[in-house]
Parts: C-alpha cells; structure tokens; sequence
C-alpha cells in the first residue's frame, strides 16, 4: 500500500513539475507562498500541517503546480479525536497517509471552476468530480451558500471558507477531516 502510494506520489510530482515548466510566464495574482507555507502560518491549520509532515505528503505541497487542499482545521480534527489519536501512532502511518491523501488533488478547483459549477448549462460535467492523491473521487456542488464535497463513503463534506490562494495552488477550509466513518 505504501509502495503504491509513494509511486502515484512521485508520479504526480514529475507531472505537476512539467506542469510548472510549462505555465512559466503566465500572470497570477496569486497570495505570496505555496500552499503549504500558508497553512503553515495559520495556527487553526497546526494538526493538519502535523499530519502532512508525519506522512511526508507536506513535499507534496512544495513544487506540484494547480495543487488543491481541503484542509480541516483543529477543530474539525477535535470532532475524531480518538480515532486521530490512533492515527497519529507510528504504527497507524499508512492509514494516516491514505486520509491525508484524500484530501489533496491536483486539480485545480477555485474561482473559474465555481462559475462553471453556477451556470445553466456546464460546459463539461467532469469539472465537478475531483480525484484525490488516493484516486478517490468526490463530487463538489453548491448547496445554498458553500460549496459540498460528496461521496458514497464521505457523506457530505462543507467547504466553510474557500480560495485561500497560493502561488502554487489553492486551499479550503473543511468542516471535518475527510475519511470514511464506516470503518
């Protein structure tokens, strides 16, 4: 599992860095930092930061290009303290790793994608399902005010605040850490 894991990692390193290359010279009004170093600089991120760490995902959030995070904040990882807890014991890292995974992607998902979502008619359906690192798949579709990200084995997740943006991507603030409770 960690094997694979590590493979479709630096797999997605080695696109985004081509990505990168290729995007060089395009203009971006986009907050100073990578996505990581501004979850870094706000407390309310300091578990999930801890976790991208302790998984070796936080390199993930380095140099990949488009990278979109949705990040619980502490309190949304109080709501599964326990199982956290658990996660967080050396011998639970590959499951600690599946979860965090699931909720990075590099795909894009920020203003332009929001407009889409809003139209009549979208252009192009598949621009509501987002893969993660893990190759899970959500769907993420307005409801009322916020955005939800949805999955037969996630439920429904909210994005409380969104597009906190970075010079390598996006992040969003989550109501709760993604992972399916069920088991």
């Amino acid at each position: 599992m960690i094997a694979k894991l590590k493979y479709v990692f630096i797999s997605l390193l080695l696109s985004s860095s081509l990505l990168a290359l290729s995007q060089e010279g395009t203009s971006d009004s986009k907050k100073e930092g990578t996505v990581l170093e501004n979850l870094k600089k706000e407390k309310e991120y300091s578990t999930f930061v801890k976790a991208l760490e302790k998984t070796g995902l936080d390199k993930a959030l380095l140099g990949s290009n488009n990278v979109t995070v949705f990040a619980p904040n502490n309190r949304a990882f109080e709501q599964d303290k326990k199982v956290f807890d658990e996660l967080f014991k050396d011998q639970n890292l590959a499951m600690l790793t599946k979860i965090i995974a699931a909720h990075i992607t590099i795909q894009p998902f920020g203003e332009k994608e929001k407009v889409i979502l809003h139209s009549d008619n979208p252009e192009d359906p598949d621009k509501l399902k987002i893969t993660t690192l893990m190759g899970d798949i959500f769907v993420i579709q307005p409801n009322q005010s916020v955005y939800m990200l949805t999955s037969p084995t996630i439920g429904e997740v909210f994005i409380i605040k969104s597009d906190y943006s970075s010079t390598n991507g996006t992040f969003h603030l989550i109501s709760q850490c993604i992972f399916d409770r069920n088991r």
